[in-house]
């Protein structure tokens, strides 16, 4: 009689208790032509509105970008590129944790409830709006993706427009990815970003 591994048991218990997973469907037709958005999804593909490379201002979103990335890239697509690549870096814990516990209100008394965080699911969210408040931007990662979405409209625009394009349904758990793989796939989309933070790898 065959007996059981302590690797197998362990791989066994970690499928069966972890948390539910959710697959995030989105439909880019949906998006009216004033915003622009990107799901990002862990193995690499995306899927963007016809817009979605179009850099526009990156707002209080820049934040979340580090060094020469803000200089090049502003696109929702560069943006799930890096938050996808930051999210399962123990070095970017710092800023992945606030973007988990932002505050419902920032400092100046602006409410961050719009938008991407508005996905069931999302675990994390970044929000930016202009100072004449005519244009509003999210970023948020989820289990297995990251999603960004920038409106010339309102926060509520914005949130109508993002809950009108994707749909969540739950999804099987899937085994978790050995950490030294994540590491090692994080650096490698970093170095292909910014070539020079081969130092950093």
């Amino acid at each position: 009689m065959l007996k059981p591994t302590p690797l197998i048991v362990g791989l066994a218990l970690a499928a069966l208790t972890a948390p539910p997973a959710h697959a995030l469907t989105f439909d880019p037709e949906k998006v009216p032509p004033r915003t622009q958005m990107t799901v990002r999804y862990a193995d690499g593909n995306s899927v963007s509105t016809g817009n979605g490379h179009e850099s526009r201002a990156a707002l209080s979103l820049a934040k979340l970008y580090l060094g020469m990335w803000v200089l090049k890239y502003g696109a929702p697509e560069d943006l799930t590129r890096f938050i996808g690549v930051i999210s399962g870096d123990p070095v970017a814990a710092p800023i992945t944790k606030g973007m988990a516990t932002a505050a419902p209100t920032a400092a100046d008394g602006y409410r961050q409830d719009f938008g991407t965080a508005r996905i069931p699911g999302i675990i994390g969210t970044k929000f930016g709006w202009s100072d004449d408040r005519q244009v509003h931007a999210s970023a948020s990662f989820g289990p297995g993706y990251s999603v960004a979405a920038n409106t010339y409209g309102s926060p509520a625009d914005l949130t109508t427009d993002v809950l009108g394009a994707v749909e969540v349904s739950p999804q099987a758990p899937s085994l978790p990815t050995p950490l030294q793989d994540a590491r090692d796939r994080a650096c490698a989309e970093l170095k292909r970003a910014v070539p020079s933070s081969s130092q950093v790898c």
